[in-house]
């Protein structure tokens, strides 16, 4: 994940994490290079940031919809 404020940071995925784009959810493996996304953040006891929610802003250039 790259951010203006932070820089670029790690954040992982798990089977919990929901995508949204446009009210509708969809897998994580749905995300493509270039998509702008808003992420929902929760770190654990060890310190690694997990996503919990992946809002699409505005989606890649693509055939179909996030």
């Amino acid at each position: 994940m790259r951010s203006p404020r932070l820089g670029m940071r790690t954040v992982y995925v798990g089977r919990f994490t929901r995508v949204v784009h446009l009210r509708v959810e969809y897998t994580v493996e749905a995300l493509e290079p270039g998509d702008v996304v808003r992420v929902y953040v929760e770190v654990d006891r060890s310190g690694m940031a997990w996503a919990e929610r992946v809002d699409v802003r505005a989606a890649a250039t693509r055939a179909e919809p996030c």
